[in-house]
């Protein structure tokens, strides 16, 4: 591509990479002034023609050879490249924006407060309302334990395996219950709540009863199941009207 210099009618040869470096504002040395490329700028050479000052060069002048100016570099010392020292791009200068650039956007300072709070209000939003199921996912916590993450306790009855499990009668006429069990998770669980049912010769109920952790347990509330610990649970049964035949229980949270 050529332009030319408006003042003197300077012919000058660059590319487009020097536009987009010099943001189309060169420098002539013949006249020593800045101008823009675009204003003259043609894919073909142009005709020679006077300067508008009549003090410019004729076609028989010689042209002094441009004065070549250092190729500018980065605070590394880095060469920005494609830039030709005949072109020079004063730091007072502030050139339009190319037609072929198009307008930076400038990012809203708020959208990422916004954003971290709307996270947050969807956190506590799925912790209240399915908090108990997201805290009995295994990878969550996985993730939670060596940051000591406050979690609910960890209740799964389908991972307490049951050893053995008798029905004792007991001299006052009553029975002792015992079930031993073991905790196959990989985390501590609390101990289960025992769902019995009572059964006559002929496997009819009679007495049924969901005993509360607090019925056989001192301390409930500190009480726990360590991982692949075996524990005994133990009720002791009042004695009840009718012959007791046989029983069903449940372990359940």
């Amino acid at each position: 591509m050529f332009t030319l210099c408006p003042n003197c009618s300077q012919q000058q040869e660059l590319t487009a990479e020097q536009l987009r470096v010099t943001r189309a504002i060169l420098y002539c040395p013949q006249c020593a002034i800045h101008f823009d490329a675009l204003e003259q700028l043609s894919d073909s050479r142009h005709d020679a023609r006077p300067a508008s000052s009549g003090e410019g060069v004729s076609g028989s002048t010689p042209i002094p050879p441009f004065a070549p100016v250092q190729e500018p570099s980065n605070r590394h010392g880095h060469k920005l490249g494609a830039f030709s020292g005949r072109y020079r791009l004063s730091g007072s200068d502030s050139p339009a924006m190319l037609p072929w650039e198009q307008a930076r956007q400038v990012a809203n300072p708020h959208w990422r407060p916004g954003v971290l709070a709307g996270l947050l209000l969807l956190a506590g939003q799925l912790l209240y309302f399915h908090g108990d199921g997201i805290s009995q996912n295994h990878l969550l916590r996985r993730f939670c334990q060596p940051l000591k993450c406050p979690l609910p306790a960890y209740q799964n009855a389908a991972e307490l395996a049951i050893v053995s499990n008798a029905l004792e009668p007991l001299p006052d006429h009553g029975h002792l219950f015992k079930v031993l069990v073991v905790n196959q998770a990989a985390f501590a669980q609390t101990y289960p709540e025992i769902d019995l049912t009572l059964q006559d010769y002929e496997g009819n109920a009679i007495a049924h009863r969901r005993f509360r952790l607090k019925d056989y347990l001192l301390n409930p509330e500190a009480a726990s199941i360590q991982p692949d610990a075996m524990v005994e649970l133990r009720l002791h049964i009042a004695p009840t009207t009718q012959n007791v035949g046989g029983y069903t229980f449940d372990l359940a949270y």
